[in-house]
């Protein structure tokens, strides 16, 4: 049955050859390259190494500045929040891998390394619910940004399969998380400053 099926597949093939060479050459180009885009691609470690630095830096700095400025007036809210951010970072990179169906396959290494990377980011949208809290907007919106740009690595990692420095296209799609995200904490400011209003 399965000899039977290639014959025929076979059959079919060299009809469409005969009958549309430019059409059989396309498909088998589209082909050839569906296969070599699923070789692997070589990490560059100048990337890899720096934007893990990056992140892991901006993350712990933006968490210095903002934990001392914090003061508790209940206990649970602070550990709540970083509980909070954690999850928000876990489940996007859950969410990424679901939406590109990823989950299929065995996952390399660079990927499950994104989970490190989403981590990073909670670090920076943790500090921000500080700033916000302590109505401290620069530490906001700076934080912020940074959550952004190192949840955008992490998609980015995840997309590509390994650590590569990003194309032209996927930095014009920084600029446009960045810009998101100012106008969601731009959203935020103005939301306090009416509150603030109220209580004067």
């Amino acid at each position: 049955m399965s000899q039977l099926g290639f014959r025929l597949n076979e059959k079919k093939k060299t009809e469409l050859k005969h009958k549309n060479p430019l059409k059989f050459r396309i498909r088998k180009k589209v082909h050839v390259q569906e296969i070599q885009e699923d070789k692997k691609v070589k990490p560059n470690y100048y990337w890899l190494f720096g934007s893990i630095a990056a992140a892991f830096t901006c993350g712990l700095t933006f968490i210095l500045i903002t934990l001392p400025t914090y003061e508790a007036e209940m206990t649970y809210i602070a550990p709540s929040l970083a509980v909070i951010s954690v999850l928000i970072s876990m489940f996007q990179w859950i969410q990424q891998m679901l939406a590109m169906n990823l989950f299929k396959r065995k996952v390399p290494y660079a990927r499950w390394s994104a989970v490190g990377i989403y981590f990073m980011a909670s670090w920076c949208v943790f500090a921000s619910s500080i700033a916000v809290m302590q109505r401290n907007w620069i530490l906001q919106f700076a934080s912020s940004l940074t959550a952004a740009m190192i949840g955008w690595l992490g998609f980015q990692t995840i997309f590509a399969g390994e650590f590569v420095i990003p194309t032209r296209q996927q930095l014009g799609a920084l600029a446009q998380i960045l810009l998101l995200s100012f106008l969601w904490e731009l959203r935020t400011f103005v939301v306090n400053m009416h509150f603030e209003s109220e209580s004067n």
